[in-house]
Order: C-alpha cells, then structure tokens, then sequence
C-alpha cells in the first residue's frame, strides 16, 4: 500500500470516529430527553393524587421520616419507588425503619420499589381510588 493510501485510510478512520463519537453523543441526548419527557408526563400522572402528598402529611416517627428526607423523598410517590434493599445496604436506612414503613405502606396497599411509571392508567387510577379511601388526610382532600 502507499503512502497515499495509507493517509487516506487514516483519515478515513478518523471520519469513522468522528462519526461513531457524535452518534453516541446523540443516543445519549437523545436518552435524557426520553427520562425528562418521563419524568414530566410521571408528574402529570401523580397530580391531583394523594401520591403529591408531602411527608409531613404522614405520621410517621421521627426516625423514618428524618431516613426518608435524607434519601430525598418529598411525597408518598417518592417514598413508594424508594429502592430498600440498595438503600438497607448502604446503611442508609435501619431495620427497624424498614419494618415501620413495609407496615405503613401494607396498610395502604402499596409495597417499597414500586414502579408507578409503568403502571397502566386503568390500574393507576384503581391504585389511586382505594388510597382516597384509606388515606385519612391531615389537610382538606379539595387540596390535592
């Protein structure tokens, strides 16, 4: 082969590159508009349910409540998609806390890690009509 070619070739690996880098530039824009998107129609979702309600809405003890701000939840649908086990492991939340809130959430029908993204409307909004029913509010309900 040439010299010719030879710096042919290589520049037309480099274009290659180029082209490969931008690509997945791209796919990774492309990915945080998609979780951006999510996250604002997850936020039209939960408007208007009592998944919108702070924690203080709750009583739960002190403990639990100061662990679930620290893991930066600011409503029931943060507390509810709260990953336990990963959080447990990290020493992030006690066993006696994780008992307090398996028992809390039990009792309104919900579990820890669940997943209210993928949740179709229909199982959504019958999720939603037997919280109204347990969830006894410390603010008027016309404020959700």
């Amino acid at each position: 082969m040439t010299s010719a070619c030879k710096k042919q070739v290589h520049k037309m690996q480099k274009e290659i590159e180029q082209h490969c880098k931008q690509e997945h530039e791209m796919q990774n824009e492309i990915e945080q508009l998609r979780e951006i998107v999510n996250s604002i129609n997850f936020t039209r979702k939960i408007q208007g349910t009592p998944f919108v309600l702070g924690l203080s809405n709750f009583e739960f003890p002190v403990r639990l409540n100061n662990a679930l701000v620290n893991l930066g939840c600011k409503n029931l649908a943060d507390v509810v998609m709260l990953d336990i086990d990963d959080n447990f492991r990290q020493r992030k939340i006690s066993p006696n806390s994780i008992r307090q809130l398996n028992s809390f959430l039990a009792g309104l029908g919900l579990y820890p890690g669940m997943d209210l993204n993928v949740m179709s409307d229909s199982d959504f909004d019958a999720l939603v009509e037997k919280l109204m029913n347990k969830i006894s509010f410390r603010t008027d309900k016309s404020t959700i």
